[in-house]
């Protein structure tokens, strides 16, 4: 069983192509090997390795886990970056979590495979090789790196890369400058054997990733990442260059896409001008380049930026020529050329202006596109290097002890213990939200009493001036009443003098006297 970790799923042709290499190598030395991956793209690698390996789950990769950390500060090493990821809970226990959906796989070997994919560019990817370390020590599987282009390096990491990497069981890179970072390292255990696509080449025989064409054709593969791709293109199609073109019989321009964002096909104001000239243009996607092979001529011509391009067409009798400009690049192209490339490469000022004069010198000189010792010498140790790994998984020594399982142990305790916290932390809660409702319905009825007293207040303020308005009126009442009785008094009295002065009249003479007048009257 193999875990091959690789920039896969781009798609990415040269990434692709490493990755074919392998599976064919490994079915050759056993035909029922089982073949998990884990690249950047997983639906697109899903896709690209049907039916020739398994993909993992999102929720398995080391890949995404690695992504989902990021670089961190470029003023710290990468290393302190993920230490300091590691002791965050939640990134801890995913890292747990895929270790042990890994562990299931029963892994034999864990191999990251070639390519220029950990270096200061992309500093996150660090994260896989410690992520394939503790996955190795807790399966007891082989751990093998091939092929790697590790410059350029931030100082700042290379000591925590010699480190890790010298836990390897073997790691194999591409040029020598990689090489020379392991300097004073024990020699066994490392090795520049070239890239990995090589073993495509080990039979000798021009095959799949190359289709080669029967016509004339000027292949055109640039990129547009690290590359200024489009700028070079404009300059690609000079006068001088097209002519030499019509001489040599080219008259096919295929713009082959390596990945994503590469340049499509000429300026769209030279289009129309190359069709006039009778050029025809055809464009091949990712996919397609991937399915049928890179488009190549024996009696053409390359122009590529791009690594694989190159190191397939010259080191398969293609002419042609590498553009570069940048250091990373430069690196990348003085390796295939190392591994017996006879291509020259253009780069700086010279990259587009000088074209047309290299171009013309490649065949009047008619040189062989390679050096047959060099890529046979380097083919050689390929080929060693795919027998130390393969024929490692038996008799194998394992680490000890299980540090990756004994971490996952430590977090199952932290997490048990956090649990329990959480249980008493709830249970708590509970309790003072019930204290909190009590409170709450105490709080409710004391302010009911106390808008009920008010009320009862309120009423009975009303009642006592109510009592204090009939207190006023009955003493209004009382003094009415006095002055009726004593006005009833006076009435009395007056009567009484009234009657005693009658009683007098009556009694008196002249009372007497008139009598009979009264009576007449």
């Amino acid at each position: 069983r193999h875990l091959l970790i690789g920039a896969l799923g781009g798609p990415n042709f040269g990434d692709e192509a490493i990755f074919s290499a392998w599976v064919r190598t490994i079915r050759e030395k056993d035909p029922a090997a089982e073949i998990f991956c884990d690249g950047y793209g997983l639906q697109n690698l899903t896709q690209y390795a049907k039916g020739v390996a398994t993909v993992l789950r999102h929720e398995e990769s080391l890949w995404m886990l690695s992504a989902s950390m990021g670089a961190g500060d470029e003023k710290t090493s990468i290393w302190a970056h993920i230490e300091s990821e590691l002791k965050r809970e939640d990134v801890a226990k995913d890292l747990a979590v895929r270790l042990k959906a890994l562990e299931g796989l029963r892994p034999d070997a864990i191999h990251i495979i070639g390519g220029g994919y950990f270096n200061e560019l992309w500093p996150a990817n660090y994260a896989i090789l410690f992520f394939a370390r503790m996955l190795a020590w807790k399966t007891g599987a082989g751990l093998f790196a091939s092929g790697l282009g590790l410059t350029p390096v931030n100082p700042k990491n290379l000591g925590g890369l010699r480190g890790l990497l010298s836990t390897f069981d073997h790691v194999d890179v591409r040029d020598p400058e990689s090489y020379e970072l392991f300097a004073g390292l024990d020699e066994g255990r490392f090795s520049c054997s070239g890239d990995d696509a090589l073993l495509h080449l080990a039979n000798g025989v021009i095959s799949y990733p190359l289709r080669l064409l029967d016509e004339p054709t000027l292949t055109i593969c640039i990129q547009n990442d690290l590359f200024p791709g489009d700028t070079a293109a404009s300059g690609i199609f000079s006068d001088d260059l097209l002519r030499i073109l019509e001489e040599r019989g080219i008259r096919k321009i295929v713009f082959a896409i390596a990945m994503q964002g590469d340049v499509e096909g000429p300026p769209a104001g030279l289009v129309e001008s190359l069709d006039a000239s009778g050029f025809a243009i055809e464009t091949i996607p990712p996919f397609s380049l991937l399915e049928k092979g890179f488009p190549a001529s024996p009696e053409g011509l390359v122009i590529t930026s791009r690594y694989h391009p190159h190191f397939f067409c010259a080191l398969s009798g293609i002419k042609g020529v590498a553009l570069t400009s940048i250091p990373y690049y430069d690196t990348k192209h003085k390796a295939v050329r190392e591994m017996g490339s006879n291509w020259p490469v253009l780069g700086g000022e010279e990259e587009v202006s000088g074209l047309p004069a290299v171009v013309e010198s490649l065949w009047q000189q008619d040189e062989p596109s390679f050096r047959g010792e060099a890529k046979n010498g380097f083919i050689e140790r390929k080929r060693d290097v795919a027998a130390r790994i393969l024929d490692r998984n038996a008799g194998r020594d394992t680490f000890p002890i299980d540090i990756a399982g004994t971490w996952e142990g430590l977090l199952h305790s932290l997490e048990k213990e956090r649990e329990t916290a959480r249980e008493r932390e709830a249970q708590a809660g509970e309790r003072e939200r019930a204290l909190q409702e009590t409170i709450d319905k105490n709080h409710l009825e004391r302010e009911q009493t106390q808008a009920e007293l008010g009320q009862v207040r309120t009423e009975l303020e009303q009642a006592h001036a109510e009592l204090e308005q009939t207190h006023a009126e009955l003493e209004k009442t009382h003094t009415e009443l006095e002055q009726v009785r004593a006005e009833l008094e006076r009435a009395r009295a007056e009567g009484a003098a009234l009657k005693d002065r009658l009683l007098l009249v009556e009694k008196s003479r002249s009372w007497r006297w008139t009598a009979p007048l009264r009576k007449l009257g």
